[in-house]
């Protein structure tokens, strides 16, 4: 079973959380199918399903934050009413982040080229012939 051989440590914590020692699959106690409906039954929150996810958030995860988010943005918008600011602290999911940090990279590579050409240079710093 590959996914057993790609997620061992995350599979057999939330498997012994909940009482049950995954050595009794290596001896064959338990069986394969038993198995496989324990790991595909884990809750969103397991550390398997998160590292499927790759760290990122489950459902009910999004689903709080977003609520969350809509109550910020109905402060911020009663306060804007009242005439008063108040900035916006909205949660991002890990994937979120990540997305936005490399987006943020790719802007900078960007903007770089731009900028080297604009002033006749190379990404490296040097004077590259502007005729």
């Amino acid at each position: 079973m590959s996914i057993v051989r790609q997620f061992p440590h995350e599979i057999e914590a939330d498997l012994a959380f909940r009482g049950i020692d995954i050595a009794d699959w290596h001896k064959g106690i338990m069986s394969s199918r038993r198995l496989l409906a324990l790991i595909e039954n884990l809750p969103d929150d397991s550390a398997f399903k998160r590292a499927t996810r790759e760290g990122d958030w489950g459902f009910d995860e999004y689903l709080q934050a977003g609520l969350l988010n809509e109550v910020r943005l109905l402060r911020i918008d009663q306060a804007a009413i009242n005439g008063q600011k108040m900035d916006a602290d909205l949660l991002e999911s890990p994937a979120q982040i990540a997305r936005r940090d490399e987006l943020n990279r790719e802007r900078e590579v960007q903007r770089e080229g731009i900028l080297a050409q604009l002033y006749g240079h190379d990404l490296g710093g040097n004077a590259t012939d502007a005729s």
